[in-house]
């Protein structure tokens, strides 16, 4: 059986994988409220991809509340009105 990696490369150059690749995304009220499936479906059908290990920071880039009136200031130090 091929791998994750393959699966997703031959998906990507259309040389038809045995399957499609997969990704099972859930809202997180899903494996609060039904932990016991969520568990067996992530068991039975795992993803085919993966999250990256780097997370970027906060950005420096804009300052404030974007959704307070005059509490926001972008990039350019221009403030919504």
């Amino acid at each position: 059986m091929s791998s994750p990696r393959e699966i997703v490369t031959s998906a990507l150059r259309f040389t038809f994988p045995a399957r499609l690749p997969r990704d099972l995304w859930l809202l997180p009220v899903a494996a609060h409220l039904y932990p016991e499936t969520v568990k067996y479906l992530q068991e039975k059908y795992p993803n085919d991809f993966t999250s990256p290990d780097y997370f970027y920071p906060p950005s420096a880039q804009a300052l404030g509340n974007p959704y307070k009136k005059k509490g926001f200031i972008a990039m350019n130090g221009a403030a919504n009105s």
